[in-house]
């Protein structure tokens, strides 16, 4: 999933992905910080949870 997730939010390097660990609370505030420092964790939880969502049967086919 990491290469879909650096096609949506193209800030970030391998590096950062690396760091996040499997993280949701580390992407999410990586993601913040690189994209809208101002905006709430609680609404870039929901961007990264609606992006998840709508792609559940390609992710679920990946990892297969």
């Amino acid at each position: 999933m990491v290469p879909k997730i650096a096609d949506k939010w193209d800030r970030l390097t391998n590096r950062d992905l690396a760091g996040v660990g499997g993280d949701f609370d580390r992407m999410v505030e990586l993601i913040r910080q690189r994209y809208s420092p101002s905006r709430s964790k609680l609404s870039i939880e929901a961007e990264i949870r609606d992006w998840v969502v709508d792609r559940i049967d390609e992710l679920e086919k990946g990892a297969e």
